[in-house]
Protein backbone atom coordinates (compact mmCIF):
# COMPACT_ATOMS: atom_id res chain seq x y z
CA UNK A 1 0.00 0.00 0.00
CA UNK A 2 1.37 3.30 -0.84
CA UNK A 3 1.57 6.40 1.36
CA UNK A 4 -1.16 7.85 -0.90
CA UNK A 5 -3.66 4.85 -0.68
CA UNK A 6 -2.82 4.90 3.33
CA UNK A 7 -3.97 8.87 3.43
CA UNK A 8 -6.97 8.13 1.00
CA UNK A 9 -8.48 5.81 3.47
CA UNK A 10 -7.42 7.86 6.21
CA UNK A 11 -9.08 10.75 4.77
CA UNK A 12 -12.33 8.31 4.22
CA UNK A 13 -11.93 6.71 7.85
CA UNK A 14 -12.46 10.21 9.54
CA UNK A 15 -14.39 12.18 6.75
CA UNK A 16 -17.00 9.64 5.51
CA UNK A 17 -16.74 6.17 7.19
CA UNK A 18 -20.16 5.29 8.80
CA UNK A 19 -18.37 3.85 11.63
CA UNK A 20 -17.42 4.90 14.72
CA UNK A 21 -13.43 5.65 15.24
CA UNK A 22 -12.18 6.34 18.42
CA UNK A 23 -8.72 6.65 19.65
CA UNK A 24 -7.71 6.80 22.85
CA UNK A 25 -4.28 6.78 24.53
CA UNK A 26 -2.56 4.10 26.37
CA UNK A 27 -4.24 4.99 29.30
CA UNK A 28 -7.55 5.09 27.64
CA UNK A 29 -8.56 8.87 27.01
CA UNK A 30 -10.22 9.74 23.97
CA UNK A 31 -7.37 11.70 21.58
CA UNK A 32 -9.51 11.88 18.53
CA UNK A 33 -12.64 10.82 16.91
CA UNK A 34 -14.03 10.53 13.30
CA UNK A 35 -17.03 13.21 11.80
CA UNK A 36 -19.16 9.80 12.68
CA UNK A 37 -18.77 9.60 16.10
CA UNK A 38 -18.99 13.54 16.45
CA UNK A 39 -22.32 13.20 14.79
CA UNK A 40 -23.60 10.05 16.96
CA UNK A 41 -22.10 10.89 19.97
CA UNK A 42 -21.47 14.73 20.02
CA UNK A 43 -18.21 16.44 20.37
CA UNK A 44 -16.33 14.06 22.90
CA UNK A 45 -13.28 16.33 24.57
CA UNK A 46 -9.86 14.89 23.97
CA UNK A 47 -8.64 14.30 27.05
CA UNK A 48 -11.70 12.68 28.73
CA UNK A 49 -11.46 9.27 29.67
CA UNK A 50 -13.65 6.72 27.47
CA UNK A 51 -15.67 4.99 30.23
CA UNK A 52 -16.93 8.24 31.05
CA UNK A 53 -19.17 8.28 28.20
CA UNK A 54 -20.25 4.28 28.63
CA UNK A 55 -23.72 3.08 29.84
CA UNK A 56 -22.23 0.62 32.23
CA UNK A 57 -25.22 -1.35 33.28
CA UNK A 58 -23.47 -4.06 35.51
CA UNK A 59 -21.12 -1.97 36.22
CA UNK A 60 -18.22 -3.82 34.70
CA UNK A 61 -16.85 -2.05 32.14
CA UNK A 62 -13.00 -2.98 32.23
CA UNK A 63 -10.78 -0.95 29.32
CA UNK A 64 -7.92 -2.56 30.44
CA UNK A 65 -9.69 -6.28 29.86
CA UNK A 66 -11.62 -5.16 26.25
CA UNK A 67 -8.38 -3.97 24.77
CA UNK A 68 -6.71 -6.88 25.59
CA UNK A 69 -8.94 -8.95 23.56
CA UNK A 70 -7.70 -7.30 20.47
CA UNK A 71 -10.20 -7.43 16.82
CA UNK A 72 -12.73 -9.38 19.37
CA UNK A 73 -16.29 -7.26 18.91
CA UNK A 74 -18.17 -6.16 22.67
CA UNK A 75 -21.21 -5.04 22.40
CA UNK A 76 -20.89 -1.62 24.53
CA UNK A 77 -23.61 1.02 25.31
CA UNK A 78 -22.27 4.72 24.96
CA UNK A 79 -24.66 7.75 25.69
CA UNK A 80 -25.36 9.81 22.01
CA UNK A 81 -26.03 14.02 21.83
CA UNK A 82 -29.86 13.11 21.73
CA UNK A 83 -29.08 11.39 25.37
CA UNK A 84 -30.12 8.19 24.80
CA UNK A 85 -28.34 5.47 25.06
CA UNK A 86 -27.61 3.35 21.85
CA UNK A 87 -25.38 -0.05 21.50
CA UNK A 88 -22.72 -0.59 19.50
CA UNK A 89 -20.38 -3.48 18.61
CA UNK A 90 -17.00 -1.86 19.49
CA UNK A 91 -13.27 -3.90 18.57
CA UNK A 92 -9.77 -2.49 19.60
CA UNK A 93 -6.77 -2.66 18.18
CA UNK A 94 -3.45 -1.78 19.34
CA UNK A 95 -0.31 -0.15 17.29
CA UNK A 96 2.16 -2.37 19.25
CA UNK A 97 0.95 -5.67 17.50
Amino acid sequence: MTHSDQNGYQHYLMQHAPVLFIRLSADGCILETNRYAEKILGQLPAGSPFNEHIVDFNGRFDLAVLTGQTGEKHLITVQTQTDLPKSFHFQFFSRKQ
